[in-house]
């Protein structure tokens, strides 16, 4: 699975008030894998702008930015919301 499919699963579950803990820890599972395998900045940077509404839990949305900057992300959209 992709960081981007990923992410949609994570704010399909919050979205629609699923708090089944097998579902998020699967959910959250596959988030972590398909982080841990992105080799490139810019789809991470789209998760990144595309959560407006921190629909990514904090913790998630946390290794997604220290990824993504460890890949080099840096546009200015980006940065901002890293910092």
């Amino acid at each position: 699975m992709d960081i981007l499919a990923a992410s949609e699963d994570i704010k399909t579950l919050y979205r629609n008030g699923i708090t089944s803990e097998d579902r998020w820890a699967v959910a959250s599972k596959a988030f972590h894998e398909a982080l841990a395998e992105a080799t490139d900045p810019a789809p991470l940077e789209e998760v990144v702008l595309r959560d407006e509404n921190w629909e990514i839990s904090v913790d998630l949305r946390t290794a997604l930015l220290e990824r993504a900057k460890a890949l080099g992300a840096s546009s200015h959209a980006f940065l901002c919301e890293y910092y």
